[in-house]
């Protein structure tokens, strides 16, 4: 999806594991938030404001 920066693996609070979706930014966050799961096979999924990935 547009404005979807990564997908990863992380624990949350309690050490529960969490899809964690990286966006670019708050537009992207709040064009995307509706079309984002709540869960992914069982695991919670949250979402962060990370900007953008850039290769070095």
């Amino acid at each position: 999806m547009r404005g979807v920066e990564a997908v990863t693996h992380v624990q949350g609070p309690g050490g529960a594991d969490v899809v964690q979706v990286m966006v670019r930014d708050q537009a992207a966050l709040d064009r995307l938030a509706s079309r984002l799961p709540s869960d992914v096979d069982g695991f919670p999924v949250t979402v962060e404001i990370s900007g953008t990935f850039r290769a070095q």
